[in-house]
């Protein structure tokens, strides 16, 4: 595949498209980049910087500069410049994410599903909170642990609920152990909403920045952040679902048609890893592709204070916002 001529201000790929924006998302999940040092990192910076500048070696080449540009991308917070712990890079959600939904699918008697929940939501909190819309961030650090914790305990909350309404049914073990390997989907689908709703609250109550074609600021926006928060909780539940759906059901046609789980020591834990890793694999670029990271708002629809909107006493169609990953 040939390489695009580099573009400081322009995306590799075509992101009005889901072919383009599924490439930038492979990229960007690419686990290879956790390994990139800071100094490392700060070299690839200065690449850039140097490109912006006009003072690149002329050696360097498009596919190069685009490298530093995707790994730049995948480290560091676009609206803050901050280097993106690895827990909660993009790059590291399979390989941090995958023993803890492995842990919760294997969970059966209440305090591991209440441990499971814990653990799953509070990287889930701080993957919300570290690839959040931060342009026009004023939350507090208290603000923020108390939203962490609502945010953690509504989720756990659910799972456990669920799981005692199981327990208390009149179903056979066996029909129970069947269910049970399926409602920590609906659990976790609606404690996502939960989560990023608390974790992103301020997002709500301040407005997000939102830019014009030329990325200058315009103003801030409820309307903006609520169709941010929208659009990522509508990524997060169709995410559960080859994460959390596809394990169980492997699993439940291995048990059938099988003797594996029976005849392998801990084959159960082998095989849900396997399967939920093959689910974040396949499911994390198909999902996070939905809609655009920079995405357009009709002015119509934004606040009475942005429209009309002209710049060179051209009309304005479309503004654009973060909505966070």
């Amino acid at each position: 595949m040939s390489v695009p001529t580099f573009d400081l201000t322009k995306p590799r790929y075509d992101q009005t498209t889901y072919k383009g924006r599924f490439l930038r998302m492979i990229n960007l999940v690419n686990p290879s980049t956790l390994f990139i040092t800071k100094s490392e990192l700060k070299n690839y910076m200065k690449l850039l910087d140097d490109y912006k500048n006009g003072k690149i070696d002329k050696n360097v080449t498009d596919a190069e500069l685009w490298a530093a540009r995707n790994i730049k991308e995948s480290m560091v917070h676009p609206d803050t410049g901050d280097i993106i712990p690895r827990p909660f890079r993009m790059s590291g959600f399979i390989p941090y994410g995958t023993p803890v939904v492995v842990f919760m699918l294997c969970a059966t008697t209440l305090p591991t599903v209440i441990a499971g929940q814990f653990f799953n939501q509070s990287h889930n909190a701080l993957f919300n909170y570290f690839n959040r819309n931060a342009s026009n961030n004023t939350e507090s650090n208290s603000q923020f642990i108390q939203s962490f914790l609502l945010a953690v305990t509504s989720a756990i909350g659910i799972g456990v609920s669920l799981n005692i309404l199981i327990n208390k049914s009149t179903f056979a073990p066996a029909t129970k152990a069947i269910i049970q390997r399926f409602t920590v989907f609906p659990a976790v689908a609606y404690a996502n909403i939960c989560n990023i709703f608390f974790m992103r609250r301020s997002e709500l109550k301040e407005g997000i920045h939102i830019k014009d074609k030329d990325d200058n600021i315009i103003g801030s926006s409820k309307i903006a952040a609520k169709s941010a928060i929208f659009e990522t909780a509508i990524t997060r539940v169709c995410l559960s679902i080859p994460i959390l759906l596809f394990p169980p059901i492997c699993m439940g046609l291995l048990q059938k048609y099988t003797s594996l789980l029976t005849t392998i020591p801990r084959a159960n834990v082998i095989f849900q890893t396997i399967f939920s890793t093959i689910g974040f694999a396949i499911g994390l670029p198909v999902t996070t592709a939905f809609f655009p990271q920079d995405s357009k708002i009709k002015i119509e629809e934004l606040e009475p204070q942005f429209h009309p909107l002209k710049t060179d006493n051209n009309p304005v169609d479309y503004l654009y916002y973060n909505k966070g990953l």
